[in-house]
């Protein structure tokens, strides 16, 4: 092949091969020079490079960088400046909120739970005037002198609360101890032929007490009698089976005077003194009935009296003491005062039962 000039030696050229030693733009054909035909050590400034840099396929910068938007998890260091956050939704806060930063008004906490209270103290205006009826368990270290009204039995202690208990040292209900009287019953007599009072239980007690006070007869000079009631059938004894012995003494005498039933159909217990006038003397007492809770023992009982003139006329105030028994103990359940002739214009009984244990 012929050639203009000196023969190339090779392929690619070198110095030898270009005569005036320069190669200018125009002695490259264009869309030739590729990228291995720049050294790496060019250091080409971007000043020379025209058009978006965004533009070339590789140019290696991130999303953001080619559009208006730029994505949170770009942002890894630094601060964003308060301008850039017009107006954040609380829904997309977490974490905990510094009080400082809480300014809320009552009209923003419409309805808050009050497990989120955990300090400060409640102003008084925050309460109702009258708080609703609740549970006061959780009412703790109340002192005595802020409570008004009556607080109910029950709400003292444990165990029932009753007649028969009281309040303990332990704060519990419980029985009396030995030796305590139990009111049973009691009974008011107007102008009625006689007063019975029942209740009595031998399996409760080991000793009941009968005290009957202002016993006035409708005439005067009546002496006082008793019989026992029978619980299996309400009925009056009035069989002769009662044994008693009686002494009184008056006020101006130095000495007893015995009186003494055997076999009779009632005790008698109260003996009234002669009276003058329209004055009615009345009589009181108590007796103490005992071993009356087996077939094969009587029931006995011993006791004192006093019998007195209305409006205490010298001479007409006798005293004294009994005792006696009823010749079948078993199934006694009450007891029945009356005076030997007419009714009786007033009396009160009452009768006890007494624990030894």
């Amino acid at each position: 092949m012929g050639y203009i000039g000196a023969t190339p030696t090779a392929v690619p050229l070198t110095g030898a091969d270009i005569v005036d030693d320069s190669i200018e733009s125009v002695d490259i054909k264009a869309g030739t020079i590729v990228n291995s035909d720049i050294n790496a050590s060019a250091a080409i400034v971007t000043s020379k490079v025209s058009g978006a840099v965004t533009s070339i396929a590789s140019h290696g910068l991130a999303t953001s960088a080619t559009t208006d938007t730029t994505n949170a998890a770009n942002i890894s260091s630094g601060t964003i400046p308060e301008a850039r956050i017009a107006t954040l939704d609380a829904t997309k806060l977490t974490g905990t909120i510094n009080n400082a930063r809480i300014s809320l008004d009552a009209a923003e906490i419409p309805n808050l739970d009050t497990a989120k209270v955990t300090t400060g103290t409640f102003a008084d205006a925050r309460f109702p005037a009258t708080l609703p009826a609740v549970s006061g368990a959780n009412l703790t270290s109340l002192t005595a002198g802020n409570i008004t009204g009556v607080v109910p039995a029950a709400n003292l202690g444990t165990g029932t609360a009753n007649s028969t208990t009281f309040l303990n040292g332990s704060g519990a209900y419980s029985e009396a101890g030995g030796g305590a009287w139990t009111l049973i019953n009691s009974g008011t007599a107007s102008n009625v032929a006689s007063l019975t009072v029942t209740g009595m239980d031998h399996t409760t007690y080991d000793t009941h007490v009968l005290v009957f006070s202002r016993f006035q007869p409708a005439t005067s000079g009546q002496n006082l009698n008793l019989r026992v009631r029978r619980s299996s059938d309400g009925r009056i004894e009035s069989l002769s089976q009662y044994c008693w012995h009686l002494t009184e003494a008056g006020d101006n005498t130095t000495s007893g005077n015995g009186i003494t039933g055997q076999n009779q159909n009632y005790a008698r217990i109260a003996v009234e003194p002669h009276n003058f006038g329209s004055n009615v003397g009345g009589a009181g007492g108590t007796l103490y009935f005992t071993n009356a809770d087996t077939t094969d023992q009587h029931i006995t009982w011993y006791g004192t009296f006093g019998s007195g003139r209305q409006g205490g006329v010298t001479g007409s105030q006798i005293c004294g003491i009994y005792n006696g028994d009823e010749g079948n103990g078993s199934d006694i359940d009450g007891i029945n005062l009356y005076f030997n002739s007419g009714n009786i214009v007033s009396g009160r009984l009452s009768l006890f039962g007494i624990k030894h244990t």
